[in-house]
């Protein structure tokens, strides 16, 4: 019986926090809602096409990274030594 009595007296210290929480929960449901079902209105994104891996050439026995003016000085530059 002591436990009956003790769970009714957390229920009415807790009942204004539960209620609160209740309310909060219907209301961002209720503001949700909307958002949810225009967003099933919207047209789907449309598909891609993958990007492939250029094919590899057979006779070559390293890779070449292809880069940009600028980005090709870097390594160059690094790949010297010291200044």
């Amino acid at each position: 019986m002591g436990d009956i009595s003790a769970q009714r007296e957390l229920s009415k210290l807790f009942k204004p926090i539960t209620e609160t929480q209740k309310d909060i929960k219907e209301s961002l449901v209720s503001e949700l809602r909307p958002i949810k079902e225009s967003l099933k209105e919207l047209p789907a994104a449309p598909q891609l096409q993958a990007i492939a891996e250029p094919p590899e050439d057979e006779d070559e026995e390293e890779r070449v990274m292809q880069v940009g003016k600028i980005a090709h000085k870097i390594p160059v530059r690094h790949s010297e030594g010291p200044p």
